[in-house]
């Protein structure tokens, strides 16, 4: 392929960069608000000092002629008042909005995007069909990774409910009809770095049936490969690089859960709460601050005495969960639903002792990004 000059939005440390410039591209524009971050930018490819700028809102109108475009945009929630209007009116007041001004000044062939590996799942999966429909209302052809895995969030809810003959929730059925593309991780190519992504590829043409990398799911990686011998180390590099007692002991907790569980129960792809391990308080329809002292004090066990004041009961909680708000946002009543029932699902693999344990690792090591 000729080579073809592209533009790097809400750029980073410039990852989009450097895989396009392996590839034999040209950056031609950056656009980055982290003022750090442009400065490691311009060491990172000092061809691109006076190509950089800050906020896209205010520099889009510099962007020049260009074959690709890149973002790993942030996603914002999209506006639910304009529903009614059309998805152009959605996206207004979001920088997606931006790269749609972009798109329909410049008409680039392509179109490369990035954002969180939930970004497909998003308000239900309403954020990822606006951002699709625009882009095919611009004319593009388009693709996006959602996740491919054996529990759908559907099989998560319906799971612990029938035990089987042992006692144990038997695994939740596989659903025969996956999407085409699954996330894309660094370790699905074999590096030693777990990342699931979503990435959206479009084009003015029309795309072949596979447009993304095959993937191994499968695949072992090694840090061996990428880790310093200690022969080659120094001793400051192997203080600096030293895992706590602390980091290794809470590694080794998960790790002894993980291997518990059998072959059909999978780490769920939501992030898991450790907090959420035999939590009872209230979430769904008002918050714990919501709540009154007396009911919010039945959902400890044991039960806190009666006139005990309920700051002292919200201090009990997760930090998540104190949240001075009637009720919690969507996202944050999904996240609690599924952890109380994916622990649910493996508490028979949990001993009074392990979950003891768990209690004692600080608000960090209490949450795996799943």
């Amino acid at each position: 392929m000729d080579s073809l000059r592209f533009i790097d939005l809400f750029a980073g440390l410039g990852g989009f960069h450097v895989a396009m410039s392996r590839l034999g591209h040209e950056c031609v524009f950056a656009s980055e608000l982290d003022e750090d971050l442009r400065a490691i930018y311009i060491r990172n490819f000092s061809g691109m000092k006076g190509k950089i700028y800050g906020d896209l809102r205010e520099w889009k109108h510099k962007v020049p002629d260009h074959d690709v475009l890149c973002a790993g945009f942030p996603c914002q929630p999209f506006s639910k008042s304009g529903a009614q209007l059309g998805t152009q009116d959605e996206t207004r007041g979001t920088l997606f909005h931006e790269i749609l001004d972009i798109l329909e000044k410049w008409r680039p062939k392509f179109v490369l995007l990035e954002n969180v590996g939930n970004f497909g799942r998003h308000d239900s999966g309403r954020t990822w069909a606006i951002v699709k429909a625009r882009l095919q209302e611009l004319g593009y052809d388009v693709a996006g990774t959602e996740h491919v895995t054996p529990q759908s969030d559907r099989d998560w809810r319906d799971l612990g409910r029938e035990p089987s003959k042992s006692g144990v929730a038997s695994a939740p059925k596989i659903s025969p009809k996956h999407p085409r593309h699954g996330l894309i991780s660094p370790h699905h190519f074999g590096f030693p770095h777990h990342r699931e992504r979503f990435y959206v590829f479009a084009s003015l043409q029309k795309l072949s049936t596979e447009p993304f990398p095959k993937v191994n799911r499968d695949i072992q990686s090694s840090l061996n490969d990428i880790v310093q011998s200690k022969t080659a180390m120094t001793e400051a590099d192997i203080a600096e690089t030293r895992l706590k007692r602390q980091q290794i002991d809470c590694i080794s907790h998960w790790n002894s859960l993980i291997k518990k569980l059998p072959s059909e129960v999978e780490p769920p792809s939501f992030p898991i709460w450790g907090d959420e391990l035999g939590a009872m308080y209230p979430y769904e329809k008002h918050s714990p601050w919501a709540t009154t002292p007396w009911e919010l004090g039945q959902c400890f066990s044991p039960a806190f005495p009666k006139y005990t004041r309920k700051e002292v009961m919200l201090l009990a909680l997760p930090s998540y969960a104190r949240e001075p708000v009637d009720s919690f946002r969507n996202w944050k009543v999904r996240y609690i639903q599924q952890n109380r029932e994916w622990w649910r699902l493996v508490a028979p693999y949990t001993s009074a002792e392990w979950r003891d344990r768990l209690k004692f690792f600080p608000p960090s090591r209490l949450k795996n990004p799943g």
